[in-house]
Order: C-alpha cells, then structure tokens, then sequence
C-alpha cells in the first residue's frame, strides 16, 4: 500500500526521506481488552511503536505492544523492518532514532 500511495505522487520529494520512531501510550476503556494494562503513566492501554514520516506525520510501519512493554522493547527488530519497507516504496531513506543513533537505508549493510 505504501509503494501504490509513493508511486502515485504521496512519496518523499527530491530531500531525503526522515522517519520518526517512537512509542505512544494509547488509552482503553473497558474490561476485557486483551493486551492492555498499566504501564508506566498508569493509564489502561497500550503501548505502541509507531514510524512516521517528519515531515508529514503519515505513518509509515506500526506495532502493537502490550500496555506495560517498556519503550525500547521490539525497537531493535522494529528499526530494519521499517527501513526494509521504506526502500521498497522509495529510495534516500533516512531515519534518526532519539538523539544518538541514526540509520540510513542509503548506506548499504548497515541496520
């Protein structure tokens, strides 16, 4: 579906493509909602890692964590699946990870 809404003029210009990866806390009402629990804001929730594009907000790669996974949890298999995804949709992808690290599908090897 990404490479169909790239190809059809929703891409990345000329400028590398920059994609933000962080974790959201996202609210449940209820009882019976498989997965959800209390993490660190002790809100009933869960706890999703979410890719999405800088400059537009798009979301780019998603998944789903129970509300108590801490943040970096599946981080490190979650970074190389959303680079693999945006390469095939595009090309120049770059992707800035907190304040330290930075990976660039442009470099070849590389995770």
């Amino acid at each position: 579906m990404l490479t169909r809404a790239w190809a059809a003029g929703a891409g990345p210009d000329a400028a590398p493509l920059v994609i933000d990866i962080d974790s959201t806390i996202v609210e449940v009402h209820g009882y019976a909602k498989q997965g959800a629990g209390y993490g660190y804001t002790r809100t009933l929730g869960y706890h999703p890692l979410l890719a999405t594009r800088a400059d537009t907000g798009e979301v780019v790669h998603s998944r789903m964590r129970k509300g108590p996974a801490n943040t970096a949890r599946g981080a490190q298999r979650f970074v190389p699946e959303t680079l693999a995804r945006a390469r095939r949709a595009g090309e120049g992808v770059e992707c800035a990870c907190g304040r330290t690290v930075t990976w660039s599908a442009a470099s070849p090897g590389r995770r």
